[in-house]
Parts: structure tokens; C-alpha cells; sequence
């Protein structure tokens, strides 16, 4: 039930799009799903043009390319190309499913960078990487760039900033945290005893 309703929420926000990549059955795919209206505003401001004058398979066919053009997907700092797939136009919600062939069976880093509708001001994509064992979630936005980056451990995926795990600042702040209160704690001891 909680998953109809996530699915639900971004399925009818304009500006919230999933991209969920995962192997099942030694097999890489892609599946997107995003808002029909958040899509047509994009793919407007992108070709400049009116999108009531194209034709659906003409439309479909700058969809496609405009997703291909946003969806950079790197392993081991090695690009790596998307391929074939399909597309379903609905009447609210996307949906465009690919095939990663050349995806390879060993890695270590993943690297995505997912601009899609950042045409949008508020665009917002829910990102899923799932290699059937593991998995790891993350919001692409504006803030971040619309990239994400990831490494394979032992414990799982862990997010990497900059070459460095997303464990230390999880542990770092916390820990400034407490030597700032410690460091405060001393001073006003001290401004109590003068008193």
C-alpha cells in the first residue's frame, strides 16, 4: 500500500520524475516514469517549439532523444551507452523502459548524471540503483546538480562527494556538533567560576 502511494504522489506532481535502474535476471534496465504536463513543458522550453504541432510518433521520437541526451551513466569512469527500448505515452504519466547491455558485471563506481526536466524550476527525480542485492536511493535536484555518485562495498553502496564517502560528513557534523558544546560547555564553566 505505501508503495501505490509513493508511486501515486510523484505519478500527478508535474515536476517529479523516478528513474529506477536495476538487474534482474543478469539483465540492466532503466525504467522512467514522469508527468505527461512536467515532460511537455520541458520538451517545449528544450525544442522551442510548439509541441501541439508535432505528430505523437514525432513527438515520441524528441522524447526519447531528449531522455538519451539527459541520462549520463558512467562504471568505473567509463561511459556507458543506453539501449533499446520502449516508450508509452499516457494520458498523466510517461513511462520509457531501456536496456543496458553493455552494462559490466564487475564495478566498483557509478556515476549518474540525470538533468531531465531541469527546465522545470522545482524538478525534482527520485533516483533507485538496484543490483538485485543491494540498493541505494537518492533525489536528484537543482541543488545537487541533478548527479549522484556511488561506490560497491562490502557493507553496500555508499554515496561519494568528491571522491571522499558520504560516512564522514554523516559522522563529521555530529561529531563538530559535540566538540562545539564541549568547547562551550568549558567557557561558560570558566565565566561561572569568575563570577
Amino acid at each position: 500500500m505505501a508503495l501505490l502511494s509513493w508511486s501515486s504522489v510523484w505519478a500527478h506532481d508535474i515536476n517529479t520524475a523516478s528513474v529506477v535502474i536495476k538487474k534482474m535476471d543478469s539483465v540492466w534496465t532503466i525504467h522512467l516514469s514522469f508527468s505527461r504536463i512536467g515532460a511537455n513543458y520541458s520538451m517545449s522550453e528544450f525544442l522551442k517549439t510548439d509541441l501541439t504541432t508535432l505528430e505523437a510518433s514525432r513527438f515520441k521520437e524528441k522524447l526519447v532523444q531528449y531522455v538519451r541526451s539527459n541520462l549520463k551513466l558512467s562504471v568505473d569512469d567509463t561511459s556507458i551507452p543506453i539501449g533499446p527500448g520502449g516508450i508509452k505515452l499516457g494520458n498523466h504519466q510517461t513511462d520509457l523502459r531501456f536496456f543496458i547491455p553493455d552494462f559490466p558485471p564487475e564495478y566498483e563506481q557509478i556515476s549518474l548524471s540525470i538533468p531531465l526536466f531541469n527546465e522545470n524550476a522545482n524538478q525534482h527525480t527520485i533516483v533507485r540503483f538496484s543490483d538485485g542485492i543491494d540498493e541505494i536511493r537518492k533525489v536528484l535536484s537543482h541543488a545537487n546538480n541533478f548527479t549522484f555518485r556511488f561506490k560497491l562495498t562490502p557493507d553496500g553502496f555508499v554515496e561519494t562527494i568528491d571522491g571522499t564517502t558520504r560516512y564522514l560528513f554523516i559522522f563529521g557534523i555530529p561529531l563538530v556538533g559535540v566538540l562545539l558544546w564541549f568547547i562551550w560547555m568549558i567557557f561558560s564553566k570558566k565565566k561561572r567560576a569568575q563570577i
